[in-house]
């Protein structure tokens, strides 16, 4: 069984593999809200059921079947209720479940946790319900200007005739259709340090 350390998952096994980190990712949030603790079984038996989540609170553990989806429709919904007929209660695991989304869920009895910290679980005298808790929106990495598609044609010239460093700002603008500001934010980028991060492999 897998504990929620962190590890390294991407590999050959693409996107098996992924899904599990990310499952490990939204166990970890779950446990860091409520306090108690999670692990995941990932399944090589069923292809509807990605693994099987243990939840230990105290002396306690629930054991029930995991199912992954990167975000959740009102079309899985059907979806669900079939497979929860057949498998009894189980876990939908989701990297995004919209709040209407999450209403239906609760209302037909369906599990969740989201990568929001968003969770409903219900099964047997067990219940945790934490809900208002919003995905957020990743800020794009900034790119410095001489790593834009315009400054990397310029990098390309320099290379292949070392005599253009000496051509005027005007010239290299005219050249290329650049604003002439945009060749001063370009070099002046290019004359920066560069700090490269050496990483194991």
């Amino acid at each position: 069984m897998f504990s929620l350390s962190p590890c390294s998952l991407f590999s050959e096994q693409g996107d098996k593999l992924n899904m599990e980190e990310r499952i490990y990712h939204i166990l970890q949030i779950f446990q860091e809200n409520i306090g108690i603790t999670a692990t995941f079984e990932p399944n090589t038996k069923r292809k509807d059921v990605s693994g099987y989540i243990e939840i230990t609170n105290d002396d306690e553990r629930q054991r029930m079947p995991a199912v992954f989806k990167k975000d959740v429709k009102y079309l899985h919904l059907v979806q669900f209720l079939e497979l929860k007929e057949e498998i009894g209660d189980f876990i939908i695991v989701a990297e995004v479940i919209y709040p209407a989304t999450r209403e239906q869920l609760r209302a037909l009895k369906l599990n969740y946790l989201d990568l929001a910290g968003n969770s409903y679980l219900r099964k047997e005298d067990w219940f945790f319900f934490l809900e208002g808790y919003k995905n957020k929106v990743p800020t794009p990495p900034q790119k410095a200007p001489g790593f834009t598609k315009t400054g990397l044609m310029l990098i390309f010239h320099f290379l292949n005739d070392e005599t253009y460093l000496n051509a005027t700002y005007r010239q290299m603008a005219k050249d290329y259709g650049i604003a002439l500001g945009n060749i001063t934010k370009i070099i002046t980028a290019l004359k920066r340090p560069v700090s490269l991060k050496k990483q194991k492999v």
